[in-house]
C-alpha cells in the first residue's frame, strides 16, 4: 500500500535527521557558537517540516483507514498515536524556539538534555506505528504489508509493556 510505504519512508528520514542532530550535539563543546546553532536550527526546522507533513498524512489518510478497518476495541491505539504526534510536534517546535532565541546561559549540555527525550520518544513512536499499527492493517487486507521495507525488526514485546516502560523512563515513576 502506497500510504504505508510513504509513512515508513518518512520514518526513515525522521530517524536520519534525528541521528544527524545527535551527531551535531555530540560534537558541541560547552559554548554554543553561532555556526553550531545554525546547524541545529536547520536540523530542527527539517524535523518540524517532515513531522508536520507526516502528521497531516496520518490524520487525513491513515487514521480514517484504521478506523474503517480496525475493531472499535483498537481505537485507543489510534488516539494514542494522534496524541504522540501532537506531543512530538509541540516538543520539536519548543526546541526550535529555544535555539532560535537562546537565553545567554543555555549550554550545549542543557540542549542535549532537552533533545535526548524528544529523540527517544520519536524512535518509540516509529516503533509503535511500524510494529503495532501498520501490521494491524495487514491482518485486515490480504498482502497489504508483504512488500514493505522496515527500519526495525518486529519484536515480541507487547505494546502495553513497551508503553509502561517508556512512561517509567520518562517520568521516573
Amino acid at each position: 500500500m502506497k500510504l504505508i510505504k510513504t509513512l515508513i519512508a518518512d520514518h526513515q528520514r525522521l530517524l536520519v535527521l534525528a541521528r544527524e542532530l545527535e551527531r551535531i550535539l555530540s560534537e558541541l563543546t560547552d559554548s554554543l557558537k553561532p555556526a553550531a546553532l545554525d546547524g541545529i536550527q536547520r536540523q530542527l526546522q527539517q524535523l518540524i517540516e517532515l513531522l508536520s507533513s507526516h502528521d497531516e498524512r496520518e490524520r487525513t489518510e491513515l487514521f480514517p483507514l484504521l478506523r474503517d478497518r480496525l475493531p472499535k476495541a483498537d481505537y485507543w491505539q489510534i488516539g494514542m498515536t494522534e496524541s504522540q504526534d501532537e506531543m512530538l510536534l509541540n516538543e520539536i517546535r519548543h526546541l526550535h524556539e529555544l535555539v532560535s532565541n537562546p537565553p545567554l546561559s543555555v549550554s550545549a549540555d542543557q540542549l542535549r538534555k532537552n533533545v535526548t527525550p524528544f529523540i527517544r520518544w520519536l524512535r518509540e513512536h516509529v516503533r509503535i506505528e511500524e510494529e503495532d499499527l501498520f501490521p494491524k492493517l495487514q491482518g485486515r487486507s490480504e498482502g497489504l504489508m508483504s512488500d514493505l521495507p522496515g527500519p526495525t525488526p518486529l519484536r515480541k514485546v507487547s505494546l502495553r509493556s513497551r508503553l509502561k516502560a517508556l512512561f517509567k523512563r520518562s517520568t521516573g515513576i
